[in-house]
């Protein structure tokens, strides 16, 4: 397994408990919790709530006490108090100054831990940025997926992880063991960061450890570049690398055919499975797109529009029925509508997917195959495979050049999207389209 794929595990498994956690929070019936939600939520120095609190808001600001666990879903999620209990948190931005007497596990773009905060026990992170600053401290594990992490502060025990980059300048308890997938050129995605909110640190290409820092136990690393060790820092366990170079592509020369020949085999087998199970069906989309090219392309423009907006549309209520059933404590209810939700836009994207990758181009294929057969006044006019075969071969040929092949791609599924988009309006208005008749042909 090489470095990168490890990363990728590490941050799946983080990213599949950090969903486990939530689900199971959502699904237990609340006992004796409190609940908070609005646009700004704010939990000021003198409040003490006294038993577990569930926020989803705009922004979520703690400086009171917390004596349960804190379960907060936001943009913005600010600790300056005291969580007696454990955090589960979700925002764009997360920024704990106070206290946190259990474990704490969170995902965001951002996330630091100020100069005087404490985490009492382990530090579970998924995110783009981590940062604990000089003077705070975490008292467990830190177990962390992340784009970066600058660790200044105090880890108690283990550092383990996958990450892009990582600089250690402050104190490990115990043993750190990561696996670092940084390479030169790499895309940075701090650079759309949550401006305003967290100024993320700047950290270096693979793994830094500075002088400055203390490792208590073992170094083990695996990375495509050996480690940048300050000598004057400290591991009492030693280093123990792993470095697996960027191994240089290869590429046959036969490739490339090889490509195009894979992507026709797989057009002419689904278009076959088409025109044996709806000829009909192809003729009529063929036929709205010959009868009304210009149209068909703006309805196409539409439909993309349309299929954004109904999966935003999806995502919106998704939430706020998740929000709502978490206000009446109906926590089953916010599992079964997120599912409901996720279930409804896979299936829309994936059929979308599908429709575009193939069925536009089998549709635009055969109208263009049943075109140059009528030209040259072959008999390959009078049934559905040979023109469909004939327009693949095209669609293929002209897509293989590199520029053009973006803009014949593009044009034939919005051309086939809009089809499909007239197609179901006048299926929905009562006007079912018909096949033109083809000669020794009649429509199923």
């Amino acid at each position: 397994m090489n470095a990168t794929t490890k990363v990728r595990s590490y941050r799946l498994l983080i990213f599949i408990t950090m969903v486990l956690l939530m689900g199971v929070q959502a699904v237990v019936p609340a006992r004796a919790a409190e609940t908070r939600g609005g646009q700004d939520v704010v939990i000021t120095a003198n409040d003490v709530i006294n038993d577990n609190l569930y926020v989803a808001a705009n922004t979520v600001t703690i400086d009171g006490t917390v004596k349960g666990d804190l379960t907060a879903v936001a943009q913005r999620i600010t600790i300056s108090g005291t969580v007696q209990g454990d955090v589960l948190a979700a925002a764009q931005a997360i920024v704990v100054y106070g206290t946190v007497g259990g474990d704490m596990r969170s995902a965001g773009q951002a996330i630091m831990l100020g100069p005087r905060a404490r985490v009492g026990g382990d530090l579970a992170i998924g995110a783009a940025s981590l940062e604990n600053q000089a003077g705070s401290t975490v008292g467990g594990d830190l177990l962390i997926g992340a784009y970066q992490a600058l660790l200044a502060g105090n880890i108690g025990r283990d550092v383990r992880g996958g990450l892009n980059r990582l600089a250690i300048q402050g104190s490990v308890g115990r043993n750190v063991d990561v696996t670092i997938a940084s390479e030169e050129g790499t895309t940075n995605p701090m650079m759309y960061g949550p401006s305003g909110v967290i100024i993320t640190p700047a950290v270096p290409l693979n793994l830094t450890i500075a002088d400055t820092a203390r490792i208590g136990g073992q170094l083990t690393y695996r990375a495509y570049t050996s480690a940048t060790i300050d000598p004057h820092a400290t591991v009492s366990g030693g280093v123990t690398p792993t470095i697996t170079p960027v191994a240089q592509p290869t590429r046959s020369p036969i490739a490339p055919v090889l490509a195009v020949l894979r992507r026709f085999a797989s057009l002419v087998l689904i278009g076959l499975l088409l025109v044996w199970f709806a000829p009909s069906w192809t003729r009529r989309m063929a036929d709205l797109v010959e009868d009304k090219p210009l149209s068909s392309l703006g309805w196409g423009v539409v439909s993309v529009a349309a299929l954004a907006l109904a999966m935003l549309v999806i995502v919106i209520v998704t939430v706020l029925l998740a929000i709502g059933f978490g206000f009446l404590t109906l926590g089953g209810l916010v599992a079964f509508s997120i599912g409901v939700g996720v279930l409804i836009n896979t299936t829309l994207a994936i059929g979308a997917l599908a429709y575009m990758g193939y069925g536009a181009v089998i549709i635009i294929s055969y109208l263009a195959g049943r075109w140059i057969l009528g030209k040259v006044r072959t008999t390959g006019t009078e049934e559905v495979i040979t023109p469909m075969i004939v327009g693949v071969v095209l669609y293929v040929a002209l897509t293989a050049v590199p520029v053009l092949g973006v803009m014949i791609s593009m044009l034939v599924v919005l051309l086939g999207l809009g089809a499909l988009w007239e197609w179901a309006s006048a299926l929905i208005q009562g006007a079912r389209p018909t096949a033109r008749p083809i000669i020794g042909i009649q429509p199923a």
